[in-house]
């Protein structure tokens, strides 16, 4: 699973956008086989003047196709990407969950249908 952080007005130093980085991909860490590629994108919603504000928005591209986006408003960009994570990996598992396909039932042997020694036994009495 491939995680990208891409930030518009909001600073961080590169350590901190590598420590985002490995947290949001042990978070989804159960899930990673049925994620291609997210995307982290934090932004101050009021530009370049700064305070607070901040959305998050994270985008799951699903191996079986399809995405998943959840977005998430905040005054700071740690709580904004806090809650963000959550949602999305809740909404990444329930997207997966739907995407596996449905098992069948397993045909089941149930003695009062199939009793061979039953039949045989009516056929000697008649």
């Amino acid at each position: 699973m491939n995680v990208i952080v891409v930030t518009h007005h909001v600073y961080l130093p590169p350590h901190s956008r590598n420590a985002i980085a490995r947290r949001v991909g042990n978070a989804f860490a159960r899930l990673d086989q049925g994620i291609n590629q997210l995307k982290v994108h934090l932004k101050d919603v009021n530009g370049p003047r700064g305070g607070n504000g901040k959305v998050c928005t994270v985008r799951a591209d699903l191996v079986g196709g399809g995405c998943v986006v959840v977005t998430e408003y905040a005054t700071t960009a740690r709580r904004a990407l806090r809650c963000c994570m959550e949602r999305a990996r809740a909404a990444v598992a329930e997207e997966l969950r739907r995407q596996r396909p449905r098992r069948t039932p397993v045909a089941r042997y149930i003695p009062e249908l199939h009793d061979i020694r039953g039949a045989h036994h009516d056929h000697r009495q008649s």
